[in-house]
């Protein structure tokens, strides 16, 4: 069987695959370019608003080795990369941190890795911290003398509430992702739906799919995939008759939570 996730298929892999946060991909992009890096950059911003993506993304393009307006693709570093996508591994060119399954061990190999692994293209260690809300203080303070003092390491951190140190702030270039608006949802979700075969029978049912999707891309995929199963054109109706589990799941949610008080 052929099982394909459609948040994992569409994941942007470049800048140009992305929806919304141009202000940020611009900076990004410029960054890249110019060949300085900051030690940290730190992203924040709802869940699904593209936060590990545009980390991934950034770490894909400081390694690219034919990086212009965005990622080659084509080159050793770009093919290699890409198996991050899938697999969630670590090797030389960046290490990825899931800040959920974080204790002492791991802080051990974290810190290890960033003292001792080769330098990469850019001649810096990047380290990506994804759920990075999770972390307890320590592992911050323990991260911001390694910013203070190191001058060959790019740490990339993910999280959706600014819970650090206003020290901690101080040291890395913030970046907020925010949802996109409707008008940049709209011809993307139509582009979505050509791509996996899903008739519009109505325009307007796009944008009742974004509202209904909270503007947030990964959620709109999300509802994609159940009106794929479906097999019927995409109407207004055929979103309301989706989401409405949705709606009595929350309301269900709701009940309990005021019932646990």
């Amino acid at each position: 069987m052929n099982i394909q996730d459609l948040r994992k298929k569409y994941r942007p892999k470049s800048f140009s695959e992305f929806v919304g946060n141009k202000g940020p991909i611009k900076i990004l992009r410029n960054i890249i370019r110019s060949g300085r890096s900051p030690n940290g950059i730190l992203f924040y911003g709802p869940p699904g608003s593209g936060k590990t993506s545009l980390a991934l993304v950034t770490a894909k393009g400081l390694n690219c080795l034919d990086f212009a307006e965005d990622v080659c693709g084509k080159c050793e570093n770009c093919i290699a990369f890409d198996k991050l996508y899938s697999g969630g591994s670590s090797w030389w060119l960046t290490t990825i941190h899931d800040c959920t399954r974080i204790d002492e061990k791991v802080i051990e190999k974290i810190f290890y890795d960033l003292w001792n692994l080769p330098a990469t293209k850019i001649n810096r260690n990047i380290h990506i911290f994804d759920e990075f809300h999770r972390t307890k203080l320590p592992l911050q303070e323990q991260l911001l003398r390694s910013l203070d003092i190191r001058d060959d390491i790019l740490l990339i951190f993910c999280l959706i509430e600014l819970k650090v140190s206003k020290a901690f702030l101080q040291r890395v270039m913030v970046l907020k992702t925010i949802r996109p608006e409707i008008d940049e949802l709209t011809p993307w979700l139509r582009r979505m739906c050509t791509l996996e075969g899903i008739v519009v029978k109505d325009s307007r049912a796009l944008k009742q799919l974004a509202l209904a999707a909270d503007r947030l891309p990964r959620e709109c995929l999300s509802l994609l995939q159940k009106i794929s199963y479906l097999g019927e054109p995409l109407t207004i109706d055929l979103v309301n008759e989706i989401t409405q589990d949705m709606q009595e799941i929350e309301d269900e949610e709701s009940r309990y939570t005021l019932s646990e008080a």
